[in-house]
């Protein structure tokens, strides 16, 4: 989707599908604006009819009547207008058009690549997305109902006052062209500077979230005053670009007093004079003046609009940056949704790297073979979890391909790409919603049997059934309400259910206990079986079901073999299996030896335990 960059043709999008009842909107207040300048002219009419030494007391009753009856026709055609207007435009049109802004907002940021939300805070993208639709409705109403009512106003008087006497629509003229000069100067003025005031009220907004989010950091690393310091002196800086921002609005508000005050004294010394010469009636006396103050009060009215408009105009202007940046990670324009037939994962001759100096595989190459069970070993930094990502097309190759049973992941469609490979990650993260909406998610249409059945499996049903409402029960925001191994746990559930051809596990077993872990592992080599399969695992022991094993080192396969055969090799992986049997038999032989040393400092008196201190 190709959403417009800028302001107004961004309105325009959305606005033309909503075109109908936006034109019934501005011809309402088109109407009233045409009222405006009639019923002085009326007014006008019936002051002189009724002012007339030509006509008899009931000519002039007669004709007076009729005048009133004009008068009160055009207020209720006028007010008619204007209540269709509030129920098609502001009931139906005005919502219909935040929707429409919103939902593709929401569309068009969600497909994102990952590494877009990586550098931006999901708060300032949410708050993004939720101002606009709001502020643009303002915009919208705003030019349909009282800058279409000014202008149309402006226009009727303009017409009105010549036939009236030219003199009186000239000085209107020189007044709306001084209006519109100030309303330019202002406004230019103002616009960077509210621009600016936007961005700053976005970052602090940002920053709050960020807060809460990592509520629990904060309060364990004792840094409620810190956050309130820096929080502050955030908040100083909006206080003095709102500051400046609003100065400019306040003297954009003087000089339209001084041209309104203008207006006014014009008409009224205007008027005096063509009375002192009789070039003016008493009805043209009134109707100058209604019409005046009619529209000196809407052009106000407008103004103090345009003060809000601008605010708002900047405020959209800097939420656009949502969507200015590009979507990294698209489909091609013909790409087809991905068939598996056997599962066959090939790395073809690949480079990437995530910048000009860190590069993490070049001219790489490796196939696995259709349902064969692989694990990647290696140190932090050696392109594992990357080798993962690239499968998923998180990002973008710069060289080769990555083929699946023959047909490169470039060429299909992302969601077919997804749908077929299910992730356990290292670290789980669920949705403020139900244990059984977070399993589900997996796969939407399953049934409650079959989400039992994988909870199961994944060892997460006993926990679930004493929670309070069961399967029922929320989760918290990003799970917090239930432990890392339970949140594991129903990610694996989830993953189970979701039933893909191609399963990858990103140390997905590493926050549980080895109780469970084994339990877990029991149920997911059923899973493994006739699937293709990836595991990350720094805990060797894990790998044992695993027909293949990936040694990484660099961004290059230092090793690769079943577990036997890389044993036997006496090499890297050897190593590693080695260093991690041996650990855990000198740990437990280093604790019994340091108990013993320090019982027999203490007691000596040569010793003693230090005492925590804590400063506040």
């Amino acid at each position: 989707m190709n959403l417009p960059k800028t302001v107004f043709p961004f309105l325009l999008y959305f606005a033309s599908k909503q075109w109908i009842k936006i034109t019934i909107a501005i011809f309402a207040s088109a109407s009233w604006g045409i009222y405006s300048a009639l019923f002085p002219y009326l007014l006008k009419q019936l002051i002189n009819t009724l002012g007339s030494l030509q006509q008899t007391r009931l000519q002039c009753e007669h004709q007076g009547l009729l005048m009133i009856i004009e008068i009160l026709g055009a207020w209720i055609l006028a007010h008619l207008f204007h209540v269709v207007q509030g129920f098609v435009f502001r009931v139906d049109c005005c919502t219909r058009f935040r929707a429409s802004i919103r939902e593709a907002l929401f569309h068009y940021v969600q497909t994102h690549s990952t590494s877009f939300f990586a550098t931006h805070f999901s708060g300032t993208i949410a708050n993004k997305i939720s101002d606009i639709p709001n502020n643009c409705e303002m915009l919208l109403t705003t030019i349909c109902v009282p800058f279409t009512t000014a202008l149309v106003m402006s226009i009727s008087i303009f017409v009105s006052m010549w036939a009236a006497h030219p003199i009186f629509a000239g000085l209107l003229v020189v007044w709306l062209v001084l209006h519109f000069m100030i309303v330019f100067f202002f406004s230019r003025k103002s616009n960077f500077p509210l621009q600016d005031h936007a961005n700053c009220v976005t970052e602090l907004s940002g920053r709050i979230v960020d807060v809460f989010t990592n509520i629990q950091n904060v309060k364990l690393f004792a840094r409620e005053k810190e956050e309130v310091l820096a929080f502050r002196k955030l908040q100083e800086e909006e206080i003095k670009k709102s500051h400046y921002a609003h100065t400019q609005l306040e003297w954009t508000q003087v000089a339209f007093s001084i041209n309104h005050t203008f207006l006014i004294a014009g008409m009224l010394l205007l008027l005096m004079q063509g009375w002192r010469y009789h070039w003016v009636s008493l009805g043209d006396f009134a109707q100058i003046m209604i019409q005046s103050f009619y529209l000196s009060g809407w052009i106000w009215f407008v103004s103090e609009q345009i003060n809000d408009f601008i605010k708002k105009l900047a405020t959209v202007n800097a939420a656009l940056s949502l969507i200015e940046q590009p979507h990294e990670i698209i489909d091609r324009p013909k790409a087809r949704s991905l068939s598996l037939t056997a599962g066959e994962i090939c790395f073809k001759n690949i480079t990437f790297s995530y910048s000009k100096t860190r590069p993490v595989f070049q001219n790489f190459s490796v196939t696995i073979a259709p349902g064969e069970k692989v694990g990647l070993v290696g140190h932090s930094g050696a392109g594992k979890t990357t080798f993962m990502n690239l499968l998923l097309r998180l990002y973008d190759l710069q060289e080769g391909a990555i083929l699946i049973d023959g047909v490169s992941i470039a060429e299909v469609t992302q969601e077919s790409l997804h749908k077929n490979i299910a992730v356990i990650p290292q670290e789980a993260s669920l949705f403020h919603r139900t244990l059984l909406e977070n399993i589900r998610y997996g796969r939407p249409d399953a049934t409650e049997e079959e989400v039992i059945m994988v909870s199961k499996m994944a060892h997460c049903h006993e926990f679930i059934e004493q929670s309070d409402a069961k399967y029922h029960s929320l989760v918290g925001e990003r799970g917090i309400r239930l432990s890392g191994g339970e949140r594991q746990r129903i990610a694996i559930a989830r993953a189970l259910l979701k039933n893909a051809p191609i399963l990858l596990l990103d140390e997905a077993t590493s926050s549980l206990d080895s109780a469970t872990e084994q339990k877990i592992q029991e149920s997911l080599a059923l899973v493994m079986k006739n699937r293709t399969t990836m595991v990350i695992a720094h805990r060797l022991s894990t790998l044992a079901a695993m027909d293949r094993i990936l040694v990484f080192e660099h961004g290059k396969i230092l090793e690769d073999g079943s577990i036997e055969e890389l044993l036997k090799r006496n090499g890297y992986f050897a190593s590693f299996w080695k260093k991690q049997h041996d650990a855990s038999w000198r740990t437990e032989t280093l604790q019994k030896e340091k108990s013993s040393v320090e019982k027999n400092l203490v007691r000596d008196g040569r010793f003693e335990l230090p005492t925590p201190t804590v400063s506040v």
